[in-house]
């Protein structure tokens, strides 16, 4: 699983001001051919959606789901996964050479993160890597 979302610290390297060639902060009423997966949660109030015509590849990725969320109605999160270890092993290659290595949070779990000035970016490995 790979998340994106707004958030404050250090930038890093191309640090991303959206995803999909929608912007953080835009409304949900702006963007044309998006479809409701998920109704607001109770505790956090963010709306999921997917996009229509959305390709499901990424370069030489290929994806299993895109979902854009939305809290208050306004553009704040990405939340893409993928089917297969060999799939996450070329998403990862290719975060790293984007954005640079990143933070491995526990070594050896394939968990990554990013803190940039307006981006977090989470790379999840589901995957057993050994």
């Amino acid at each position: 699983m790979f998340i994106f979302f707004p958030f404050h610290a250090l930038p890093f390297p191309n640090e991303p001001h959206g995803f999909g060639g929608i912007a953080w902060g835009t409304h949900i009423t702006r963007i044309p051919g998006m479809e409701l997966l998920q109704k607001p949660s109770m505790r956090e109030g963010v709306m999921l959606y997917k996009r229509k015509d959305d390709a499901l590849t990424w370069g030489k990725v290929r994806l299993k789901q895109i979902e854009y969320a939305f809290k208050e109605g306004l553009f704040n999160r990405v939340i893409i996964t993928v089917e297969d270890l060999y799939n996450f092993i070329l998403l990862r290659d290719m975060l790293f050479e984007h954005f640079g290595k990143g933070k491995e949070i526990i070594p050896g779990t394939e968990r990554y993160v990013w803190d940039g000035n307006v981006v977090r970016i989470t790379l999840i490995g589901a995957f057993d890597i050994s």
